[in-house]
């Protein structure tokens, strides 16, 4: 087979390729060195402070061919200095995106970020003095925390706006632990606009309140120039009448993801039935709107049986409701109803809970099982004693992608199901979520017969009764993310397990929770060989063995139990022992 394949077809066939693997190509002949060099350096992504100051000198000859260079998030910060950035900027001319944890900022701020001539995408500032004096050439640009309110509150967003025609993308996050209210006219809303005429994403998360205008219908049905906004996000406190701002500003509007505190004010004012048109309005006037996400509290209000009639002619496809703690839909509620009968077409995200005339998990579950297209389901049951089977949430709901349980027994309805699995299918199941629950030992081997899609597994504040031992033996799965966040063995009078053994790949490593000393996060530190033989061996071969364990530090946090992993990989994964949950 010929290997003298066009330039630009071997640096597509780079971008499908691992590092390593791309590496290993450089080698084949002269014709793939190039291109495969090119797209070698085309995309850094640094893990580790070792690996950046490896690569600096690396920068020197081959800086102009990077475009992206990314330090990735972590528990340890890859720290960046001043000089640095500054040297960054000299060698890597042609740098597109830089991306790095944002608290940097804090120590880097006094980097001439201008010699980036080429960035259009930078990290989210966190401090005014951070931003750079030349904007123009920003696509993406994201401000998060305090310098939201001071920016606000000083009437600076505008002047940084003014000089960022391009920007496509605005994120305004002013999430913190003392925010301030920001309030947003329907002027500066406007404004925004017209600095950012290329603007299609909007983010307004936090302490924003975009109050009440008396005029606002008026002037929205004067005939001006529209935006080209197609996903837009708000978390804020909201006056009924904006949703015809966005309406008729927003006609080419495709997403809508909605968290709202709404002002009570103004809808004790607006008349019932104009508030339970507002939604059909939106949707009248925003053809290609083809997903909406809201909290339920703001869904009651709005989504209505007179929007569920514009739905039925409407190019409407998704519905997701956030599955928020305390924001669940009720089984006991109308509007339950009304989605399981007039949404069920659209309903890809739901929270609901089992209310106390529920005598077993079925009596929610089959009118769940309608809603054929529900792909996130958060079910709380209430309290940690009523049981949940799990088979029979997955059996109702085969096309959940994500399922999050609190407060119940987690269970199996058929104790035999182990011997006849063959005659069930596989689920499409991605991430599994236990939230205060006990649970049996079965589940994980059923999740292992039945769920080998599964990526993500949270156990948060949880209970096993019986035995000191959980396995979580899932040799098929390859899992993204696994977090233990407290996990009980009621068998035991101080009951939080402190060992933890993973295989991958048929090989295992034990590690120990431990508490160092006069300091009140704990540790993790993997067990040495003879350590390691020792808790094998009290695990799986016999139980009591006070002679080998008597001179043995950790002997008492070996006999509160172990949470055993078995699975192809884990990319990821977090243990913490305590839970202050009582079942």
């Amino acid at each position: 087979m010929s290997l003298l394949l066009p330039s630009e077809l071997l640096e597509l066939i780079a971008s499908y390729l691992s590092n390593q693997q791309q590496y290993k190509c450089l080698f084949v002949c002269n014709n793939w060195y190039g291109p495969f060099r090119r797209s070698l350096y085309k995309d850094i992504y640094i893990n580790t402070r070792h690996q950046f100051k490896l690569l600096l000198p690396q920068l020197n000859n081959q800086g102009s061919l990077v475009r992206t260079l990314s330090f990735r998030k972590s528990k340890n910060r890859v720290g960046v200095t001043s000089n640095e950035l500054d040297q960054l900027g000299l060698v890597c001319p042609y740098l597109e995106v830089l991306d790095f944890d944002q608290a940097l900022w804090n120590y880097i701020h006094t980097c001439n970020l201008d010699q980036f001539t080429y960035v259009h995408r930078l990290p989210p500032f966190t401090l005014v003095n951070s931003i750079p004096n030349r904007l123009e050439r920003l696509d993406q640009l994201s401000l998060h925390g305090a310098i939201v309110s001071d920016l606000f509150q000083q009437l600076n967003i505008m002047t940084i706006l003014k000089n960022t025609p391009l920007l496509s993308y605005l994120s305004l996050n002013s999430q913190q632990r003392k925010s301030h209210a920001i309030y947003i006219s329907i002027s500066e809303m406007n404004s925004i606009h017209n600095f950012c005429p290329l603007l299609k994403q909007l983010i307004l998360l936090g302490s924003f309140k975009l109050m009440h205008a008396h005029n606002i219908t008026q002037q929205m049905q004067v005939p001006k120039k529209s935006s080209f906004m197609s996903r837009f996000s708000l978390n804020a406190l909201l006056a009924p009448h904006w949703i015809y701002y966005f309406a008729y500003k927003y006609p080419h509007l495709q997403q809508i993801d909605f968290e709202l505190m709404n002002d009570t004010k103004s809808i004790a004012i607006m008349p019932k039935k104009e508030i339970q048109k507002l939604f059909s309005v939106l949707l009248d006037h925003c053809p290609n709107l083809c997903k909406i996400e809201l909290d339920s509290q703001s869904a009651k209000i709005y989504m209505t049986s007179d929007f569920f009639d514009t739905a039925d002619k409407h190019g409407l496809k998704e519905i997701k409701m956030k599955g928020l703690p305390y924001c669940l839909v009720s089984r006991q509620d109308d509007f339950f109803d009304l989605l399981v009968n007039r949404g069920r077409r659209w309903i890809s995200g739901l929270g609901t809970e089992v209310i106390e005339s529920d005598l077993h998990i079925r009596r929610i579950l089959q009118p769940l099982a309608k809603i054929h297209m529900l792909t996130e389901l958060v079910l709380c049951c209430g309290h940690p004693y009523f049981d949940c089977e799990l088979d029979l949430v997955l059996d109702h709901c085969p096309n959940l992608l994500q399922l999050t349980i609190r407060s119940a027994h987690v269970t199996l309805s058929d104790s035999n199901y182990l011997h006849h699995h063959h005659q069930q299918q596989q689920h499409s199941l991605r991430s599994l979520s236990f939230s205060t629950v006990s649970f049996s030992s079965a589940v994980f081997d059923y999740l292992a017969i039945r769920c080998d899609l599964l990526t993500k597994l949270v156990c948060y504040e949880c209970d096993q009764k019986q035995g000191n031992v959980i396995r979580m033996h899932m040799p098929q799965n390859t899992f993204e993310t696994v977090i233990i966040n407290g996990i009980r063995m009621g068998s035991f009078d101080q009951p939080n397990s402190r060992i933890i053994s993973i295989t991958q790949d048929q090989k295992s490593r034990w590690y120990h929770v431990y508490h160092r000393n006069n300091t009140c996060s704990p540790k993790i530190r993997r067990l040495n060989h003879r350590k390691t033989k020792l808790a094998q061996h009290y695990y799986y071969q016999q139980q009591q063995q006070p002679l080998l364990l008597k001179k043995q530090v950790w002997q008492q946090d070996l006999s509160l139990g172990c949470i055993s992993i078995q699975c192809k990989s884990i990319k990821h994964w977090e243990f913490i022992y305590d839970t202050t949950y009582e079942f």
